[in-house]
Order: C-alpha cells, then structure tokens, then sequence
C-alpha cells in the first residue's frame, strides 16, 4: 500500500529560487513600467528582460539543490519493517491539530525531472536555432530593393531618429508577406512585394518607420538574447509570460516611436492593420525569425487601441530618458537578489510541498505507549536464563508482539507521543527484521497544512520543516 504523493519545493534550491524570484520581480517590473509609461529605447527594453536574468543570478548565487523533490510515500512501520537500513527519511503529515501521521519515502523520481526539464530546454533551444537557420536561409533569398525611393525614405526617418547608419532594404520572397527587421552591421529592414503594392505612402512610410524604431532601440538584440534566457528555463511558466510581455512592449514602443517619426499615429495603425489583412490572405508560410516581432494574433488589438490614444493625446510619445529605468531596474535587482538571500540564508531545511491523496486524522486510530518496551526489553533480559544464541523466550516475545499490533492497529500518533513512537518502532524493527541502526531526528520532517488549516480535498499545499519535536538517535 501506498501514501500520499509528495512534491517538494525545497526553499533554496535553485528551481524554487528560479520560479519565485521570477513570481517577485515580474509584477514589480511591469508596475515600474506602467508607472513611467514613457519610451526607453534600450533601457525600457533592459527593464523588461530583468525577470528573465535576475531569476538566474540569484539562482548561481543563493541556490543550493537544483531539482523540488517529488516522493512516494509508503507507512513508516511497513517501510521500517521491509528494509530498515534503506526506510527514510520520514514524513509526519498533519491533517490539523496534534495528531499527525507517519510516512517514510518509498520513491523518488529527481532523475525524471531532471530528464523532463533538459528536454524542455533542449526543444526550446533547438527551435531557435531552427528559426535563426531559418531566417538565414530567407535572407539569402532576398534581392535587392529597385524602387530607390523607399530607400530615400529610409535614409530620411533615420536622420529623424538619431541613427547614424541607415539600414539596407531588401525585398522578400515570393509568397512572404510582411516588414522584418534584422540584426547585422547597420541592420537591415526586409519587406515584402505585397506591402509596396498595397500600402498607400504614408502607410509604407509608418511600417518603415516602425522597424526603425526597433533597430534605434537595439530591440533585435534585447529579444534575442531574452529569447535565450527563457528557453533555459523553458520549464518555468513565468518566464514564457515576462518573455511574452516584452514582446509586447517593444512591439508598443516602436509604434508610438513611428507614430513621432512620421507625425501620424493613425497612418502606423491603419498600415499595421493592412498588413495582418495580406498575411491572412496569403498562405502560413511566414519567416521564423525566432524573434517574436510581428503582427501576432491577439496583440494587434493592443497595438491599435495604443495608436489611438496616442492620436488622441492621451499617450504620451516623448522618451523619458534612460534615468527613470535605470533607476527602476536598480530597485528591481535590489529587491530580487533580497528575496533570493532570503529564501536561501533563512532557516535550512523548509520546503514548500503539494500533497496528493491527503490523509485525514478524523476517525482514524491513534496510538498511545501502553507500556515502554525497552524497559520490558530490561525485565526480560534480567529475568531470563542464559540461552543459546538466537533463543527467545516467551517473556521477550510477548512486548514486540504487542507492540507491532499496537502500531499496525494504529497509524496515527499524537505529537507528544512522537518520541515514544519511534522508540516503539526502533525495538520493533531490531527485534523483527535484522540490527541495523533506528531512527534519527536527521532523518525525520514535519509536513502541515501552509496556512495552518485543515486541509480540504485531495490536493492541498503543506510547509515542510525539520521536526519540531526532540528526537535524539535511538540505540539500545
């Protein structure tokens, strides 16, 4: 028979650190974001990729196991009692009050993990490089721009956005549609037949515009280098989310950047939407760029809703200078690296656990110590003769009998009784199964429901720590 599944999230682990700094800086990240709610070019970008780096940092400096633990457990009498050299270490679950139960680990599985979590990485990462094989092989296929127009209008809107050398524009593919911006020396912008055909001007002239506000901001770079920091951690949902929102945001950034450029945020809106309406059309084949930049479903609504308020004045499209996010993502470290010293420097030994298949106390048996067996142990060896080696006589058979019943009949036991207990079991198991050495505080962990209640259901979250109550290593 088996108990409950345990997984633990040891409290400075780096898993845990990972997941729980990430949960602490992207709320504040976003808040500080929201609150200065103005362009940053580089340095609003920078913001954005800190609750992907900083989860990491303070994982090489605070954290200490790698993997949470997920652990079958099986009674602790029969665990005991099979293999005593090989039983623990134990768990006493509380379902609420003084009465808990006790559990030994029967399975572990932190290889599992351990494989499920690199084949994570190892997929994301190797989609990426795909994407950027992929985007190479799109660039190769690229011919040269001949309206010499567009690139007159290029070389116009990088004077009017600080950039000194102005990017090369190719034309993509049959069958491609869209505006891509790439990394490189100077850049480059790639844009697709169908958008020269069927954007008007000042339509072409805001899609431009916005790619370069994208390479003005170095936001090929910021993304890609995020990119590689979430597919690190593919396992950690919050990263796939900080990722996703700076995307978003560098996508928001660069329209209100082109809608200062070119003076009309309308224009920037209606091209954006022109351009979602020609990718419809055409067929899915789209580049890879394992970048994220583009018309994506469901940000295009945001991206339009944010293009009219900055028609109607009521967003603002001046940058505010690096200082405002400089100073953000100064506080926004202080307060992750705090929080990951915290977790790691604090009492050693907490975890935090999800227990399936909870035990409930209501009902159930509890044990008491009706009689001490190492002192029944004492009369019978007082009281008995000299014997052959192996010999028992019915005097010292009688307490072990009693007391394994009394421990089957029994599976929970009070608080108070928690020493006896293991004194009980340790006499028990030497005397039933071979000599090896009993059970030990080392050993032993105290499981309760998080918020002190009851728990409700099979699922519930339990605060693992080291058991309160004294147990010094038991020997005869």
């Amino acid at each position: 028979m088996t108990g409950p599944t345990i997984l633990a999230l040891q409290a400075d682990s780096a898993w845990f650190v990972i997941v729980a700094v990430s949960l602490v800086t992207l709320p504040v990240v976003l808040l500080l974001r929201r609150l200065i709610d103005r362009p940053g070019g580089l340095a609003s970008g920078i913001l954005l990729s800190l609750p992907l780096a900083l989860p990491l940092v303070a994982a090489v400096l605070y954290g200490h196991p790698v993997l949470p633990e997920i652990a079958v457990l099986r009674p602790a009498l029969q665990a005991v009692l099979e293999n005593p050299s090989k039983a623990g270490p134990l768990m006493f679950l509380r379902s609420g009050g003084r009465v808990v139960i006790p559990y030994a680990l029967a399975a572990s599985t932190g290889p599992w993990l351990l494989l499920v979590g690199g084949a994570a990485t190892v997929f994301m990462l190797l989609r990426r490089a795909f994407g950027l094989l992929a985007m190479r092989r799109l660039m190769r296929a690229c011919v040269a721009l001949p309206s010499p127009g567009i690139d007159e209008t290029v070389r116009r809107l990088c004077v009017a956005a600080g950039l000194r050398i102005a990017p090369r524009v190719r034309l993509l593919p049959e069958g491609t549609t869209g505006a891509f911006v790439v990394a490189g020396s100077g850049g480059g912008i790639l844009l697709s037949r169908d958008l020269i055909e069927h954007l008007k001007p000042k339509e072409l002239e805001a899609t431009l515009a916005h790619e370069i506000s994208h390479l003005k901001a170095r936001d090929v770079k910021v993304v890609a280098i995020a990119g590689w920091l979430r597919d690190v951690v593919a396992w950690n949902p919050v990263a796939h989310i900080a990722f996703r929102r700076l995307q978003l945001d560098r996508e928001l950034e660069a329209d209100r950047q082109a809608a200062a450029l070119t003076g009309d945020p309308l224009a920037v809106a209606s091209g954006l939407v022109k351009m979602c309406e020609l990718m419809r059309c055409r067929s899915r084949r789209n580049p890879a760029t394992a970048l994220g930049f583009g018309p994506r479903r469901g940000r295009v609504a945001r991206r339009v809703h944010s293009l009219l308020a900055v028609a109607d004045g009521r967003s603002a499209v001046t940058p505010a200078g690096a200082l405002p996010y400089v100073a953000a993502a100064a506080l926004a470290a202080a307060l992750a690296l705090q929080v990951g010293m915290q977790m790691t420097t604090g009492d050693q030994g907490r975890a935090v656990a999800l227990v399936w298949g909870t035990p409930q106390t209501a009902g159930t048996q509890v044990w008491t110590p009706e009689i001490d067996p190492w002192d029944q142990k004492r009369q019978a060896d007082r009281g008995g003769k000299t014997r052959r080696r192996g010999e028992r006589t019915p005097r010292e058979i009688h307490p072990r009998v009693r007391a394994l019943k009394a421990l089957q009949a029994s599976p929970a036991v009070a608080e108070k009784h928690l020493f006896m207990w293991a004194k009980t079991v340790t006499w028990v198991a030497r005397r039933q199964a071979s000599r090896s050495s009993g059970l030990t505080s080392e050993s032993s962990w105290e499981v309760r429901p998080l918020l002190g209640q009851p728990p409700v259901g099979s699922l519930n979250v339990y605060s693992v720590e080291r058991l309160s109550v004294p147990m010094r290593a038991l020997r005869p």
